[in-house]
């Protein structure tokens, strides 16, 4: 009879452990990501966020000459004021994107140029 318990608990324990493996990473609930992707052309290392709803999420750096691609973090609603904003490391300039029209799944494409006044965003 012992056994018998110990073999029903096992399996048990190992069926739960399989259905948590199965599970939805936690902070994600299944939907698709908001990517931002940043080519830097500039001369100097730029640090980049995102702006909503009067929050600012850094994304990361993006060496000159490189392109990152940064995830718009899961608490950002599709439905808040969406800006985005380059600082050069060094400079007093920083670029600040016009408000940006996006879905939930959607490639945010950024392309930093040595002027920062001719940066270009699209969305995909």
């Amino acid at each position: 009879m012992r056994s018998r318990l110990f073999a029903l608990g096992t399996a048990l324990a190992l069926g739960l452990i399989t259905a948590g493996c199965a599970s939805t990473p936690s902070g994600s609930d299944g939907a698709e990501d908001t990517r931002i992707q940043v080519e830097n052309n500039h001369p100097l290392l730029v640090n980049v966020e995102a702006v909503a709803g009067g929050v600012d999420y850094r994304l990361g750096q993006v060496e000159t000459a490189d392109t990152q691609v940064f995830t718009l973090p899961d608490n950002v609603d599709s439905t808040y004021d969406l800006h985005l904003r380059v600082d050069p490391v060094g400079s007093a300039a920083v670029y600040v994107s016009d408000e940006i029209l996006y879905t939930v799944g959607d490639l945010i494409r950024v392309q930093v140029e040595s002027n920062l006044n001719v940066t270009t965003v699209t969305v995909r």
